[in-house]
């Protein structure tokens, strides 16, 4: 049993070894999870990724619209990738 445990701490410490691999192991497991996909965003934007981050950000909003720092960094970092997304809108908004 203590080996057990010992093999699955082992490998949750390299799932967590780094960010970008805790964030997409995340996704791999739960794709609908808006926290790992505006986490990762944010990471892969520190990294000058902008393009994936554009597209994780915009994945934030299609599964919680009403996530406005989200909005707000789809905007900022298609503003610096020369793309205008716009974000999908909801009727929540006039």
């Amino acid at each position: 049993m203590l080996v057990l445990l010992g093999v699955q701490t082992w490998h949750q410490g390299y799932v967590c070894g780094d960010m970008e691999t805790l964030w997409t192991d995340t996704l791999q497991k739960n794709f609908v999870s808006w926290m790992a996909h505006s986490n990762l965003g944010i990471l892969l934007k520190k990294q000058g990724k902008l393009e994936k981050a554009v597209e994780h950000y915009s994945e934030v909003l299609r599964i919680k619209p009403d996530y406005g720092k989200a909005r707000d960094n789809l905007h900022l970092a298609s503003q610096k990738t020369g793309k205008t997304n716009k974000p999908a809108t909801t009727g929540a908004r006039p």
